[in-house]
């Protein structure tokens, strides 16, 4: 059956002589391995529509119990000129494509992860500073839509809320249940916790409850960031299968520390 849809490119590798296999994650379908015939020959007709980190539209021919589909046309919608320029942009967008490829079976449409995907690329491609605070946003919102979204807003055992009238100078992640615990109640429980600042929930409320264009506003420091970022990381390696560490964000530290 021939169709069409909106995608992101998520991967993409040389096939053959002249082809490519990419990756996509589609509005309609869910994630999708995908032939292009020809795509890397002289004069492809698909030109430069089939770079990673893409917004594309693309025509195919779906069959549901093949691994491969095979794509007949596509065109550009965006490519973010701006994350494709700029080696710490691709390489953040690269991790966000990681987590998504890594996380997520060929046939499952969730059109809400389509869209997460989309909006924070273009808030990315947008955006003069503090890449990392992207990658965070997307971690804590897709957490959300595939059902582990944590509660790091007041202690799970007595409900203090942690933006008002906190005043422990430390919290305590709890990665087996997704919840924060308070320093009075931190010492009543027995699983394993980590130790981090008020101000890591009160960021990770803050990102949880703004939209990708807000992201700018929100001051978080280097330090700050890395470390909510490690700690969404682990939250989601101990809940989500197929998650694991991510190569590109490798690849972007090695890069800063030069």
């Amino acid at each position: 059956m021939i169709e069409k849809t909106d995608a992101i490119i998520l991967k993409s590798k040389k096939y053959r002589d002249t082809s490519k296999i990419i990756t996509l994650y589609t509005k309609d379908h869910g994630k999708l391995n995908m032939i292009a015939k020809g795509s890397r020959a002289k004069n492809s007709k698909f030109g430069g529509s089939l770079e990673t980190l893409s917004h594309i539209s693309i025509v195919f021919y779906n069959y549901p119990q093949k691994d491969f589909q095979y794509i007949t046309q596509s065109s550009i919608n965006n490519y973010f000129h701006r994350i494709n320029d700029d080696i710490y942009k691709t390489m953040t967008g690269m991790a966000i494509s990681e987590i998504v490829n890594n996380t997520t079976h060929p046939n499952y449409k969730n059109e809400a992860i389509f869209d997460l995907l989309l909006s924070t690329f273009t808030a990315l491609n947008d955006s003069d500073k503090e890449y990392i605070n992207y990658l965070i946003y997307f971690q804590i919102h897709y957490a959300e839509l595939i059902g582990f979204s944590p509660n790091f807003s007041s202690c799970a055992y007595c409900g203090l809320k942690i933006e008002t009238g906190y005043e422990y100078d430390s919290i305590y992640f709890n990665f087996e249940s997704g919840s924060i615990i308070c320093g009075n109640c931190y010492s009543k429980i027995i699983v394993p916790l980590k130790k981090s600042s008020p101000k890591a929930g009160i960021i990770i409320q803050k990102l949880l409850e703004s939209n990708p264009q807000e992201i700018g506003n929100i001051e978080i420091s280097s330090s700050l960031a890395n470390e909510i970022f490690s700690i969404f990381h682990i939250y989601l390696k101990s809940h989500v299968t197929g998650m694991k560490d991510l190569k590109s964000l490798d690849l972007l530290f090695s890069i800063s520390d030069e």
